[in-house]
């Protein structure tokens, strides 16, 4: 125990070989850029990240130099690149998608099918098939008049959403509202309270000589600039009296809409600390997982190596009669 007590020595003793890794969860762990996974193959998964990330971002800039209705060959090469990808990607996505279980071949065929089936009806999947849709429609589509349909190019747009599937940029924030959502409530209630209130009072102050404020709802425009610091100019108070109560309206905006900023930025240190300890909690289970890998390769070599010691002794044995008799 005392050989694997240092960090390096545990990862090192622990690591999971390539060879011995399945060709189903290698390929799942290089989809899902899984920690267990051995160096090389977190490194591949790396570099095919950032290739999908890079051949998103320049699919939708080179479009963008291009007319709605001219395709030049260099994007319909990309084009075709893109979706050749990431057609491979969901099917190899679907066929693996069983790894995410740890006993996987203890879970019988009809459970597996059962596995792809609900993987397949998820909510990333659906963008997946919707945004392959696209790109299958954009590529086989030979006329420039229909590639310029502007619904067809728009269905590319869920491809972005692969982003974040692989760098995670929303699932913060998504966090952090969830956790916060009962004060950014109670803050948007004030805040829509306040609006209501100051609209209202804008209205009867400005009404009579200022057609603009015509209704509360127009009011409530100038209430939305003012509360929130835009401050367009389209609609602006005459009155001494508007002018003195937008001025109050407009401090207490700055004051008010500063609460949720805090409040968010609050979450997300909460968040990243509590991400610090939840990483050395995985990899912790990392390495508990890289042994128990480790412990079956091990038992594996044993009964093998017993296996021959076992023939060897059969051999053995039947040879000792074979020399007594002679010697007789």
């Amino acid at each position: 125990m005392s050989g694997i007590s240092s960090p390096g020595l545990l990862n090192e003793s622990t690591q999971v070989r390539i060879e011995t890794l399945t060709r189903r969860r290698a390929i799942w762990w290089f989809l899902e850029s899984s920690s267990l996974s051995p160096p090389c193959l977190q490194t591949i998964s790396l570099v095919y990240q950032l290739f999908s990330s890079a051949l998103i971002v320049a699919l939708f800039i080179v479009d963008s130099q291009t007319m709605s209705q001219q395709t030049t060959n260099f994007y319909h090469n990309m084009e075709v690149c893109a979706t050749t990808v990431f057609t491979i990607e969901y099917i190899m996505r679907v066929y693996s998608c069983v790894e995410s279980e740890i006993d996987v071949d203890l879970i019988p065929g009809w459970s597996r099918c059962k596995m792809r089936v609900w993987l397949m009806c998820s909510a990333a999947s659906i963008i997946d098939t919707v945004s392959l849709i696209s790109l299958y429609l954009d590529v086989c589509i030979a006329s420039n008049v229909f590639r310029g349909v502007v619904s067809l190019r728009l269905l590319r747009l869920f491809t972005l959403f692969r982003l974040e599937r692989r760098h995670k940029f929303f699932s913060p924030i998504l966090i952090v509202i969830s956790n916060k959502r009962t004060e950014l409530g109670a803050t948007l209630g004030i805040a829509g309270l306040l609006l209501l209130i100051s609209s209202t009072l804008m209205y009867y102050v400005e009404s009579a000589v200022n057609p603009k404020f015509n209704s509360i709802l127009a009011s409530m425009w100038w209430g939305t600039e003012t509360l929130t610091t835009v401050g367009y100019g389209d609609i602006i108070p005459e009155t001494p009296g508007g002018k003195a109560l937008g001025s109050v309206v407009a401090f207490a905006g700055v004051g008010l809409f500063g609460l949720p900023a805090g409040i968010i930025s609050s979450g997300f240190s909460e968040i990243f600390s509590k991400g610090h300890d939840q990483c050395k909690c995985q990899q912790l289970e990392a390495d508990v997982a890289r042994l128990v890998t480790l412990q079956k390769d091990v038992l594996a070599e044993l009964q093998g190596l017993r296996s021959q010691v076992a023939a060897l002794q059969h051999v053995a044995s039947e040879e000792k009669p074979g020399k007594r008799s002679s010697h007789g």
